[in-house]
């Protein structure tokens, strides 16, 4: 029995879309979930005026809370991706 190429072709696309597609749903299940939670955060303390508090005290309000939840993110997806 000849084995020639269209018998190996479903087993290609197979291995392709699951190496391609596994990063993108990665990250958009990243980007989602996390991205949904950091700005409700940041929202609600708007609505409390923590942001102005900061503000008032001389803090950086990006550089506390926005820089360390973006580094964050993009390191849990490198490592998501890693495992996927």
């Amino acid at each position: 029995r000849e084995i020639g190429a269209a018998d190996l072709s479903g087993a290609g696309t197979a291995f392709g879309t699951i190496t391609q597609l596994g990063p993108v749903v990665t990250v958009l299940v990243v980007a989602g979930a996390g991205a949904t939670a950091i700005c409700a955060d940041l929202g609600a303390r708007t609505i409390r005026e923590e942001i102005d508090a900061m503000r008032v005290l001389g803090i950086d309000p990006i550089q506390r809370l926005v820089v360390p939840r973006v580094l964050a993110s993009t390191f849990v997806a490198l490592l998501l991706n890693g495992l996927v």
